[in-house]
């Protein structure tokens, strides 16, 4: 008989909700742990970025304002009530950091993600020119009309970049772009939802031959022969028969000499017979 001891349902219920507890208590530590620490490491990289690669991007009040918002932080998290507190005050006291944080990494992205961005536009821009005065044999079937298209679309997307530019010329680092690198993928987008439908557009296909046409063309004449060819035929068959020897005449001729070589033997008997 077993006398393991056994727990009724609704202590085994008990058991399971309090496992449960336990291993949500475990998680929230760990999660208001790992934020607290999401936390001090922003202060620490951001203090030494805005005095290095990010100086040339905040203003000098801008900077002392971040400054002093980072020194309050850290003060918090050490001495305050930041030491021991939830995750939502820690994530809270972290957005409130990046609220003057990221425009100031966001100027430094776009200053050095620009120029890459414009030179794609360019040489996209240049390429759609050539292409739309291009005399290639392969785009004959493009009209002219859809050509002046592209050659369009090119010519906008180059003013307004140039005009872009131009205000971002008068922009110092640490001032907000005049326009975004997102804004010039999204004038791409724009420009090949133009020109690509018109560049790929396929060649027509040439039409269907004529196979009974090729036949008869093809096919060996059996109509009659020509007169001419029947009389050189027929002079052919004239030749042969006259140039062809008779058979019969040499052994008519062989069976007369030996007539006669008889006759010749049976004289000379009779003489020496004395007849």
């Amino acid at each position: 008989e077993d006398k393991t001891p056994k727990m009724d349902r609704s202590a085994m219920n008990a058991a399971i909700e309090l496992e449960a507890q336990m291993a949500h208590a475990d998680r929230v530590i760990q999660e208001t742990n790992d934020m607290r620490n999401e936390l001090e490491a922003y202060i620490y990289k951001m203090r030494d970025d805005v005095i290095d690669s990010l100086r040339v991007y905040i203003g000098d009040a801008d900077k002392a304002k971040f400054e002093a918002a980072l020194n309050d932080a850290e003060t918090w998290l050490y001495d305050g009530d930041g030491y021991d507190t939830t995750k939502s005050n820690y994530a809270a006291r972290l957005g409130d950091l990046k609220k003057l944080g990221d425009p100031v990494v966001f100027r430094k992205f776009e200053d050095e993600s620009r120029p890459v961005a414009v030179s794609a536009l360019r040489q996209k821009l240049d390429d759609l020119t050539a292409w739309a005065n291009s005399n290639d044999e392969a785009y004959a079937h493009i009209t002219d009309d859809e050509k002046s298209t592209v050659r369009t679309q090119a010519a906008k997307a180059n003013d307004w970049l140039m005009d872009l530019l131009d205000k971002q010329s008068n922009r110092a680092q640490h001032e907000d772009p005049a326009f975004k690198t997102y804004d010039i993928r999204k004038r791409l987008d724009e420009i090949n939802g133009v020109v690509k439908p018109i560049m790929n557009k396929p060649k027509p296909k040439p039409p269907p031959k004529d196979e009974t046409k090729d036949d008869a063309k093809t096919a060996p004449d059996a109509g009659p022969a020509s007169p001419a060819a029947d009389a050189k035929t027929a002079d052919a068959k004239a030749a042969a028969d006259v140039d062809m020897p008779d058979a019969s005449a040499p052994a008519s001729a062989a069976a007369d000499d030996g007539k006669n070589d008889v006759e010749m033997a049976d004289a000379a008997t009779d003489k020496a017979q004395g007849v």
